[in-house]
């Protein structure tokens, strides 16, 4: 039997649920205190005793480098023992001094090799009378005979002073001579050891490597001896380990750290007295504790408080819901001061606001769905569990029924075509059964008129909320015309595929972008020996291509793919199934097709036609070609004799090969000023003439002269003398005119010898160098018809080479002289030149007749000329490009005209390159 269990109050449910949360907090306030904060406490207290203990040590060895350093200093005032002089009394001043300030030595003594004392320092106010001990054998003390044997600064255990009669340490300090000796009050040392003690409730003791106390608070324990051997803690100081414990001392408990000195050997120990330790503790849980049941109390009578205030509001939202569930949505809900009470309840009236609302909101989408429904131009149709229809919308009624014949209640095996009826009844049959949202069926409706339709049907199952099977929601599409374009399409297919198929002489493969065959004609089983099951899927690399020949392949669809261009045709040689090779012509195009998801992907289509014979009969006549050479091979045999002297001619001409290779390298050289010298012999028939005419107009004032002096002696006319200075006049001005001429030519000629010899470079103009070049080609087109037309701009400036501007300037003109208006009466040279950002563009051009198609690509090569055995050595052109490219830094071209002749285009930097040689 089942007893109901009473349902719980409001208010004893708050409280209850005040104290089990209060317990929690209580249990986890226990485990924290338990696994955190009493660890903690304990953590830092041995934290504070170890950084107390590491102080302590750490102010123990600053003494001990103090003194160390201190005797250091001492025994660099003296490298031996003491000999008396001003060295002695420097030594023995820093000495007392040292000992009247505050460090921790009590006395110095300096021993020498054979451990005499030599000489006693002492601070003052000690008993013993210095000077009493000097000579005294100290080999009794241990330290000062060990650090003279190891030469090494050493540290003694506590011992007895022979001088001072008291406990000490020392230092003993080896150097050339003799030994330092140090000593240092065991007083001194507990002081500074104790130095930590004046902390709250902090014990510091230090004892010796024989656990003899040597400094604790109470100086009575010091003077007595103590030993405390027997505590672990301090036999784990003496031999250097770091422990944490409790101990006993002078009565008291106490727990505690060590530490150890290393040099002296001493163990430290840092203690707090239990009751010190006990007292952080007891304080770590009493707060937490007393601040837990002061919450506990309070928390108490709040929550009582509260649950009366809550119970109110909750008892008048209780009655508000009852309301709204009966659909009564005007009520209202008692105020409260709590906040989230107060928003319970307006959300529960703008819930029941919301309710009503919804209602009508709800009324109103039914009724827009209705009419969606009825006016979609989709088939829908509500069935029941036996398939009869209950509803159907005015697209299903127009498609299947027509004719004025009702669907509704008509049943739904009645419309589908006799083919898929058995299909509909099986469903029908396992209605109850189905579990799934939605089922997809394509199916062949009739209409009431007889007329069949393809339907794609999504059916979903109508159930009530406990599974019983209500019936069946329908929505239609009516796929009849795009059934009848995918038959189409598909019959376009299969033609296109009986085309390929039955192509008895043309492979044809289909590939996807990784290379994989995805579709393989009768042709190509035929071509390669493997069927089209075998082939689907796999790549050529698997079947007829080696791996190159399938990487090549790869690029090739790469190279489709991304052109978009067919590639071909190209040959190639594959290997058949059965191991023999065949040549193939071969052409790869691009089409897209669809993925198994529809998406559209690259589909690459390879055609292949046997190139075999054809590549048989070519093997042949290379076979042919190959027995004509053995024949000739063999003819050539009969010449042996011959060959010995053909060995010596060839290492004649071999010779001679090398000779020709240093005379072309002479007329490379000698090209270069070939046209410099043409411009010497123009320059210097040129000169012919004004120096010509010059002396002649000298000789005939020379020879007026004479006449004139003859005159003189038989009697001067006036009008002899007119005539006679008329004509001096005429014949110094000729002379005038012909020097300036031939001055002319000579500083231009000098300029233009010295830029093509030096190939400095400067800044220049370029129409001053045009117009040098040009000045001393005058005399080569004073005997010709032909005219030079100079366009350059004045303001054209260069950071170049002017000598190898004028060498390209002379062959360029040169060569359009000689070669380009040979046979034209009036020819005529056009050299123009600008500037476009920071290139010079020059240009040579000709009315001439051009440069025939067979010389054009022979145009720059060395030796190559038209004038060959006519005084052309085929350089000229050559050495332009080598000047152009290398010394100037830039590119020359040419190009015919199309009104005849030719023009060289030059491409220069108007800075020439630093790395550059002219």
């Amino acid at each position: 039997m089942t007893v109901a269990r009473r349902p719980w109050r409001l208010r004893s449910l708050l409280v209850g649920q005040f104290l089990a949360a209060m317990a929690v907090a209580a249990l986890a306030l226990a485990l924290l205190m338990l696994t955190w904060r009493l660890p903690l406490v304990q953590a830092q207290a041995r934290q504070e005793q170890s950084r107390v203990a590491d102080l302590a040590l750490l102010t123990l060895e600053q003494g001990l480098d103090n003194t160390q350093g201190l005797l250091r200093a001492l025994a660099g005032l003296r490298g031996a023992v003491p000999t008396g002089g001003g060295q002695d009394d420097a030594l023995a001043i820093t000495t007392r001094q040292l000992l009247t300030d505050d460090n921790l030595l009590d006395a110095v003594y300096l021993v020498d090799q054979n451990l005499k004392l030599h000489r006693v320092f002492l601070r003052a106010g000690l008993a013993a009378r210095a000077e009493e001990w000097v000579g005294n054998d100290l080999s009794g003390i241990a330290v000062v005979s060990e650090a003279l044997a190891s030469k090494t600064l050493l540290w003694s255990a506590q011992f007895l002073s022979p001088v001072q009669g008291l406990p000490v340490v020392a230092v003993a300090l080896p150097f050339e001579g003799g030994v330092l000796l140090g000593e240092l009050s065991m007083e001194r040392l507990g002081a500074l050891t104790n130095r930590p003690n004046q902390r709250d409730g902090l014990t510091l003791l230090a004892v010796d490597s024989h656990g003899e106390l040597v400094s604790a608070p109470s100086l009575r324990l010091v003077r007595e001896r103590t030993n405390l051997m027997n505590l672990p803690l301090v036999q784990s100081a003496l031999v250097g380990e770091e422990a944490f414990g409790g101990f006993e001392f002078d009565g008291k408990a106490y727990s505690g750290t060590t530490r150890r000195s290393a040099r002296l050997g001493w163990g430290l120990l840092v203690a707090y007295p239990v009751e010190v330790v006990n007292a952080a503790r007891n304080e770590a849980v009493f707060i937490p504790v007393a601040t837990l049941f002061v919450g506990l109390m309070v928390g108490v009578v709040m929550s009582g408080w509260l649950a009366r205030r809550i119970d109110r509001v909750v008892h008048g939202v209780t009655r508000f819901a009852q309301a709204i569930a009966a659909g009564r949505y005007d009520g209202a809900v008692p105020r409260s001061g709590i906040v989230e009470l107060q928003r319970l309840g307006t959300d529960l009236q703008q819930v029941a606001l919301a309710i009503g609302q919804r209602e009508r909101l709800l009324a109103e989408q039914d009724r827009r769905f209705r009419e969606l429904v009825e006016n979609t131009a989709d088939l829908v149709l509500e069935l029941d569990a036996r398939g009869q229809i209950l509803y159907r919308n005015r697209s299903a009624q127009e498609a299947l029924g027509g004719d004025g014949v009702e669907l509704a209640g008509c049943n739904i095996l009645d419309l589908v075509a006799p083919q898929d009826r058995e299909k509909v009844r099986r469903f029908l049959a396992v209605g109850a059964d189905l579990r799934r949202n939605t089922y997809r069926q394509d199916l062949r409706m009739l209409d009431t008129r007889g007329s069949v339709r393809d339907i794609a049907w999504s059916s979903s199952v109508d159930r009530r909320a406990d599974g019983t099977l209500l019936g069946y929601r329908c929505i239609g599409i009516d796929v009849t015309t795009q059934r009848a374009a995918d038959a189409a399409v598909r019959r376009s297919e299969e033609r296109l595929r009986a085309i390929i198929d039955s192509t008895p002489t043309l492979a044809v493969q289909w590939f996807d972008a990784q290379g994989r065959v995805i579709e393989w004609n009768p042709a190509s089983t035929t071509l390669f020996g493997w069927t089209r099951e075998e082939a689907l899927g796999r790549t050529l690399g698997d079947m007829i291509y080696n791996p190159a020949q399938q990487a090549e392949f790869m690029a090739v669809l790469a190279e489709v793919e991304r052109s978009g261009q067919p590639h071909g045709p190209y040959e190639g040689e594959v290997r058949h199934r059965d191991g023999h090779t065949r040549w193939l012509l071969s052409t790869t195009i691009r089409i897209t097709g669809e993925s198994p998801r529809g998406e559209p992907q690259p589909v690459f289509v390879c055609m292949d036609v046997d190139i075999t014979e054809r590549k048989v009969a070519e093997a042949g006549l290379r076979e042919l070609n190959a027995q004509l050479e053995s024949r000739i091979t063999e003819r050539t045999q009969s010449l042996s004799i011959a060959n010995t002297e053909l060995a010596q001619a060839l290492q004649t001409v071999q010779l001679a090969q090398e000779r020709l290779v240093a005379s072309q390298d002479r007329l490379v050289q000698s090209e270069k000023l070939a046209s410099l010298g043409s411009l010497v012999a123009g320059v210097a028939h040129e000169l012919n003439t004004p120096i010509g005419n010059g002396r002649m107009a000298v000789s005939t004032v020379r020879e007026r002269v004479r006449d004139f002096r003859q005159r003189i002696g038989g009697g001067l006319r006036r009008s002899d003398l007119d005539a006679f200075v008329s004509q001096v006049e005429t014949g110094g001005d000729i002379a005038l005119r012909n020097l300036e001429r031939a001055s002319e030519l000579l500083s231009s000629f000098k300029q233009v010898a010295v830029d093509q010899t030096s190939d400095q470079r400067r800044h220049f103009q370029l129409l001053e160098v045009v117009d040098e070049i040009l000045l001393t080609l005058q005399p080569t087109f004073k005997r010709s018809t032909h005219e030079v037309v100079c366009d350059v701009p004045a303001d054209i400036a260069l950071d170049s080479f002017p000598g190898a501007m004028g060498q390209v300037l002379t062959n360029l003109i040169q060569n359009a002289h000689i070669h380009g208006l040979d046979g034209h009466a009036h020819g005529r040279i056009d050299i123009v030149a600008r500037v476009e950002q920071d290139m010079l563009l020059l240009s040579v051009a000709d009315n001439g007749a051009g440069i025939p198609e067979s010389a054009r690509r022979h145009v720059f090569d060395p030796f190559f000329t038209t004038k060959l055995g006519q005084g052309g050595s085929g350089l000229g052109l050559s050495i332009v490009r080598n000047i152009v490219a290398g010394a100037l830094g830039g590119g020359i071209d040419f190009r015919n005209r199309a009104e005849g002749g030719v023009v060289f285009d030059v491409r220069v930097p108007l800075v020439a390159p630093e790395h550059r040689v002219a």
